[in-house]
């Protein structure tokens, strides 16, 4: 059953169009996976940049120990890296030339190759956060249109643009420009799923890579500055090796764990169906982002002397970065925004409410005693009006005082009383025992 009332956003991101225009070429009739050429030529690429990196690295060893023999080492490690990729290159050369049929990529790097093309051509309208490098750092600027003549590369597995000015990233394109150009099919029963190109047998075993080496290093060199010692080449080897291993063990761990998930996933028929809970999130989400719906909170701004809270900001939908339901904060550009307020208006707006409450409750409330005194807020309101206000003095780096709790808890929740407001108060917030001790003199 369809939902017939909520938001959807007219943008889609740069990873969702991808897949969404290798769906619709997989109903033209193109294949999923690419052929064992496609695969063979792609790994012969991979393997030609490694060894091109090897020998540029070799060559700046053996200059850098020509100067300084104590690099001497560093040039066979080097050379032995060297042999390694030169081994490979030609494996993955052979390979290729064993393959008969011309190469035949799959439907998803068909589908990156023509939303390239479709970018650079201006086909599509592009948007995003470009991020500009500067002498204080980098500049982001929200929610630009970046024109087609600054496009140098598209990246899909990054997430991101290369233009003249600087990166593009949380790039979105409108949906209505990539079913224009790669219509949808009109009876979508199986939904595309992007599979992982077929791997040779013998092809090498994958290495660490270029990020975990990096981490590695960093861990590294940072205990040895803690422990007061010069860096060393051969004591960095041995501390990287050992965490590279690691890593793979845990990827080997993961990788049975994926596959009976994805083993799980192509057992259930039905498609995937979220609750009205999961789609209220994912739909609100999109409306913030999207600016449907007006946004304001306290800001919470990291600096030098710590958490800076400005009250009551009005925030702007393109530095909305994450809506978590869950711990009721928004992450934006400038930084986190607690105590959340939306519109009622800009709710019932997007999502009306039901005209007749024909399932309302039946209990009705008790007759009151004109002498009885007014009804009191639940205790259980104002606990979780006491949580909101600590959490928003811890990020706020203040102390909790029982007096702003009180104020901020009757904005809040009028019908609460002051002696049940301190009431909880004492029984959450741990209080200091005994009298302060007078300095004797």
């Amino acid at each position: 059953m369809r939902c017939t009332i909520g938001y959807e956003t007219p943008f889609i991101s740069l990873r969702e169009g991808c897949s969404r225009i290798a769906e619709a070429l997989e109903a033209q009739g193109w294949p999923t996976k690419p052929n064992a050429s496609f695969v063979a030529l792609r790994q012969a690429q991979i393997t030609l940049v490694e060894y091109d990196e090897a020998a540029s690295r070799s060559d700046r060893m053996k200059n850098t120990a020509n100067k300084n023999p104590a690099f001497a080492p560093a040039v066979l490690q080097a050379g032995r890296v060297l042999d390694e990729a030169t081994r490979r290159l030609e494996s993955a050369q052979e390979q290729q030339e064993l393959s008969k049929e011309p190469p035949q990529p799959g439907s998803y790097e068909e589908a990156t190759r023509q939303l390239d093309l479709a970018c650079r051509d201006g086909a599509i309208a592009v948007s995003g956060d470009l991020v500009v490098k500067s002498a204080e750092g980098p500049v982001r600027q929200s929610g630009c249109e970046i024109p087609a003549a600054e496009i140098r590369e598209v990246s899909v597995a990054k997430r991101m643009l290369v233009t003249d000015r600087g990166t593009v990233i949380n790039v979105k394109f409108r949906i209505e420009d990539i079913d224009r150009i790669w219509p949808r099919p009109a009876d979508n029963a199986v939904a595309s799923a992007v599979e992982a190109p077929a791997i040779s047998p013998t092809a090498p075993p994958p290495r660490g890579s270029p990020p975990e080496i990096a981490n590695a290093m960093k861990q590294y060199v940072a205990s040895e500055s803690a422990a007061g010692g010069p860096a060393n080449i051969d004591r960095a080897v041995s501390a990287i090796v050992p965490a590279v291993l690691q890593a793979d063990r845990l990827l080997d761990e993961a990788k049975p764990r994926v596959e009976r998930a994805h083993k799980q996933q192509e057992l259930s028929k039905e498609p995937p169906q979220p609750g009205s809970y999961e789609e209220a999130t994912r739909q609100l989400e999109l409306a913030c982002d999207d600016g449907a719906i007006a946004v304001s909170g306290d800001l919470v701004v990291k600096s030098a002397e710590g958490p800076v809270l400005q009250s009551e900001c009005e925030i702007p939908a393109a530095e909305i970065r994450e809506v978590s339901v869950a711990k009721r904060i928004f992450f934006t550009d400038g930084g986190t925004v607690i105590n959340v307020n939306l519109r009622i208006e800009d709710i019932d707006k997007i999502c009306p409410r039901p005209a007749d409450n024909a399932v309302a409750s039946a209990v009705e409330a008790p007759a009151i005693s004109p002498s009885a005194p007014p009804p009191r807020a639940p205790q259980r309101e104002i606990a979780n009006a006491l949580k909101r206000y600590l959490s928003s003095e811890s990020a706020a780096g203040r102390p909790a005082n029982i007096d702003r709790a009180v104020s901020s808890i009757k904005e809040q929740l009028p019908r609460a009383t002051r002696s049940q407001i301190r009431e909880i108060y004492r029984t959450e917030v741990p209080q200091p025992r005994g009298r302060p001790r007078k300095n004797r003199r």
